[in-house]
């Protein structure tokens, strides 16, 4: 019997201490696009983020993270990600 089981990770969109939404990441999924478009996997509907701002794709086990030409740029952990990032 194949196991079905996929890595997931939990995506969370916090401002301060207040989550504001969050989204499971199945590593199934090709590309994961976020942004401000209602098109995108993950959309943020906030004024400073871009129409299409980030993309996240799974490679080699893990995600990886690229700013897809964001005007605002994109951080993890206050650090601006200027290559792909796991």
């Amino acid at each position: 019997m194949k196991n079905l089981q996929t890595e997931q990770v939990l995506l969370i969109w916090k401002e301060d201490e207040l989550i504001k939404d969050q989204w499971i990441l199945h590593e199934t999924e090709d590309e994961i696009t976020t942004g401000r478009s209602a098109d995108c996997t993950v959309s943020i509907p906030v004024r400073w983020v871009s129409r299409l701002h980030a993309v996240l794709r799974y490679q080699k086990g893990q995600f990886v993270l690229e700013d897809a030409g964001s005007k605002n740029g994109v951080f993890v952990n206050g650090q601006r990600v200027i290559k792909p990032h796991p």
